[in-house]
């Protein structure tokens, strides 16, 4: 499940909040794992306690033994009414339990925030919302089962008035003797209680059979590839057939939404990239400069169009190949729990501790490499974390560089290391960068000015930025 999770389209999590995987995960998990197995043996062993009533019964009187067959009827089609509304109330009632861990998850995540704007009543009114609604829920699913339970009662009253009213004739005209009637009276009495653990068990049933549908669908999740329309499905062997990109990173008429049944987000986009320059990329809030990147990650859904680097088509290949050629130093990096040397060296192969150290003091950074890091970095400014990623792909020696907001969180002094950094060492890299402050693309070949998804016009730095001073803050 988790390996399904992990490769779909991240789209999917816009529509599935984490509060519901995490349900989905536990929840589901643990119910086949633990009561899915129970409910199969408990189910199994009620009907043949109910055979054994039935074959017992018989045995004193046929008639009356017969009559259980009509009386397990009755029982399946008061389960069959039933089965149904419980599934969907114990559906319902998971996804509103997804809605409060959500709003739970989001008061943790974003505390800080809450408490700065003075809002954590207002979540806290939400979260009791969202329980409430799943406490209603769970009262209309006891009361279900409570109505199920009292014509449960009534059914078994009446077949046991009729078994005792067969048992009493029979012990009259001795035709039974005292003690197998008492164990039919006992069986009997006990009818009730058996037919309600059936009921139970083969709620649980469906219970187990609505978490494997969940389940089923999880691991049947499309990955990346499978969602990409129109599109060879090339995969990798091992990892000496990845392509290897080098040259020009052209857009061809390239039209793309983040799903298949969403607008479009970039529409009929052209621009060429010569390699080896460094080109900013400027424009307003749903410019499309953030889905430009993703578009070249084959994050999103391709409709239209083409993207060449290199006159190769990243269609043609792996998207293993296609994200392995780029380097990202993202607007707020995240780093994992471990050491500095972890984060710099990954999963790469022999690389000596002078290697990282001489990346680190290229991005002028003295820091220990065995210096622990907390989980996502909260440790170290947005400004160092920017440079350790700088870092790691001075290691990896990435051709192309993709930069979201780089400089958005820097100090000036930290500005100025960045713009030094991209005219020293990534002077032969294609940088590629989403900017807001044009005083950040000075140094830059080209400038693209995006709107509405489209190119709207590109030039040089010095053409373009007097022009552009006007419509962004810089």
């Amino acid at each position: 499940m988790m390996t399904s999770i992990s490769h779909v389209r991240t789209t999917f999590f816009d529509e599935n909040p984490s509060g519901r995987l995490i349900n989905r995960l536990l929840g589901d998990y643990g119910m086949l794992r633990l009561e899915g197995v129970m409910s199969f043996g408990d189910t199994a062993n009620g009907l043949a306690e109910v055979l054994c009533v039935g074959v017992l019964i018989m045995l004193t009187n046929p008639v009356a033994g017969l009559l259980i067959i009509p009386v397990v009827l009755l029982y399946a089609l008061l389960q069959a009414q039933l089965a149904p509304m419980m599934s969907h109330a114990r559906e319902i009632r998971a996804v509103k339990i997804g809605e409060t861990l959500h709003r739970e998850t989001d008061l943790i995540e974003g505390r800080t925030v809450f408490t700065l704007y003075n809002r954590q009543k207002n979540l806290l009114n939400r979260i009791h919302r969202a329980f409430g609604n799943s406490m209603n829920i769970q009262l209309l699913y006891c009361r279900l089962m409570s109505w199920g339970i009292l014509w449960m009662g009534m059914i078994s009253a009446a077949y046991a008035i009729v078994v005792y009213g067969f048992l009493a004739y029979g012990l009259h005209v001795g035709l039974i003797t005292s003690t197998l009637a008492a164990v039919v009276i006992t069986a009997v009495f006990n009818l009730n209680n058996i037919f309600f653990g059936l009921a139970w068990d083969m709620s649980f049933l469906g219970e187990t059979a609505s978490h494997a549908r969940r389940a089923f669908f999880m691991i049947d999740l499309p990955d990346e590839i499978t969602q990409e329309s129109n599109l060879p499905k090339v995969k990798l062997v091992n990892d000496e057939e990845k392509v290897q990109f080098s040259g020009d990173i052209r857009f061809e008429n390239y039209t793309m939404s983040y799903r298949k049944d969403l607008p479009k987000i970039l529409d009929n986009f052209t621009v060429n990239i010569p390699q080896g320059k460094k080109v900013g990329i400027v424009g307003r809030t749903g410019a499309g400069k953030s889905s430009f990147m993703q578009a070249l990650f084959r994050m999103v859904y391709h409709r239209d169009g083409d993207i060449l680097i290199g006159g190769r088509s990243i269609f043609s290949a792996d998207i293993s190949s296609v994200r392995s050629s780029f380097g990202v130093v993202p607007q707020d990096p995240y780093l994992f729990a471990g050491t500095i040397r972890f984060n710099l060296a990954g999963n790469l192969q022999d690389v000596s501790d002078a290697r990282l150290l001489a990346a680190l003091r290229t991005v002028n950074l003295d820091v220990d490499l065995d210096a622990q890091v907390q989980e996502g970095g909260k440790d170290y400014s947005v400004g160092e974390r920017q440079l350790l990623c700088i870092a790691r792909l001075i290691l990896l020696d990435k051709q192309y560089i993709l930069m979201d907001e780089p400089t958005s969180s820097l100090d000036r002094k930290t500005d100025e290391q960045m713009q030094r950094l991209m005219r020293t060492v990534l002077a032969d890299k294609t940088v590629i960068t989403i900017a807001h402050r044009l005083e950040s693309l000075e140094h830059y070949d080209l400038i693209l000015e995006m709107a509405g998804g489209r190119l709207l016009r590109e030039g040089t730095p010095a053409e373009l930025i007097p022009a552009l001073r006007s419509q962004y803050v810089a």
